[in-house]
């Protein structure tokens, strides 16, 4: 088999080749990996400073604009049309999110899905944003941030009271809420992909690995809900946003995705 392999916030290409040297150790020698490079630099708007981060990292995405999720999207097309195909693609943190934005943007085309992935495997990552639910507007008003309106989007959204604590934008809140430095306001972000008010579901399966140590445990729940294979995998080790180091859980890991392949190249 053949992975795209896509790193998290603020590491590169590199990094994530090393994260994942013990795994790879444990699954098949002839199995190859494409670990591709985001193109844009992380910002002081999430990290406070750039100081003691390598000038090589990079990021998918710094803010959740509508702009620069189709950007890191085409960018990442268009290396599938120029280096694919792949069986398979994984992620690691925003890595993992920016995967499946893509995945979920591709089922929704009229005639999708058209990438030739068939399994996922995904490591600490969150909720996804959606590239067709909308746009939330956020303005801020004596100092706090408020959602002010839907924008726009292919599917109907069903507003609540209180943007702050929707699952499909709260954790955005606390993005703008806790930047580092000013944010120009009124900004606009995408939603979050969430299964009580999206209908897509991915039929490929995961392997979905998290630590039990990791903050926001329920954003790991909503993720795994969008794919509706009852193949999926889940494994949840003992450390924290980082992957598996323990011996058993890497050779548990590697089982998983050993099973999964197996079962995807049975069916394709």
């Amino acid at each position: 088999m053949r992975f795209l392999c896509l790193h998290g916030y603020a590491t590169d290409s590199a990094t994530l080749e090393h994260q994942l040297g013990p795994l790879l150790a444990n699954l098949p020698s002839d199995w190859q990996y494409d670990f591709v490079e985001a193109t844009s630099q992380p910002s002081p708007l999430i990290l406070g400073s750039l100081d003691g981060i390598p000038s090589s990292a990079r990021c998918w995405y710094n803010l959740p604009t509508p702009d620069a999720l189709q950007n890191a999207r085409d960018d990442l097309l268009r290396h599938i049309d120029a280096e694919g195909p792949y069986e398979g693609i994984i992620g690691f943190s925003q890595g993992g999110m920016m995967a499946v934005s893509l995945l979920l943007w591709d089922s929704a085309l009229p005639d999708g899905p058209t990438l030739p992935f068939k399994m996922v495997i995904l490591i600490s990552a969150f909720q996804s944003h959606s590239l067709h639910s909308g746009v939330l507007e956020w303005s801020k008003n004596d100092g706090d941030w408020e959602g002010k309106k839907v924008l726009g989007g292919e599917h109907p959204v069903t507003t609540r009271s209180g943007w702050k604590s929707d699952p499909r934008s709260r954790f955005d809140y606390h993005l703008l809420a806790g930047a580092m430095e000013p944010i120009p306001s009124p900004v606009e972000f995408l939603l979050k992909y969430h299964p009580d008010y999206d209908t897509c579901r991915l039929a490929i399966p995961v392997v979905h690995v998290r630590g039990a140590k990791e903050p926001n445990q329920i954003m790991f729940q909503d993720a795994i809900q969008m794919f509706g294979s009852e193949d999926n995998e889940i494994l949840t080790h003992s450390g924290g946003h980082h992957f598996p180091k323990e011996a058993g859980e890497l050779a548990e890991f590697a089982e998983k995705i050993m099973k999964v392949a197996m079962g995807v190249n049975t069916l394709y």
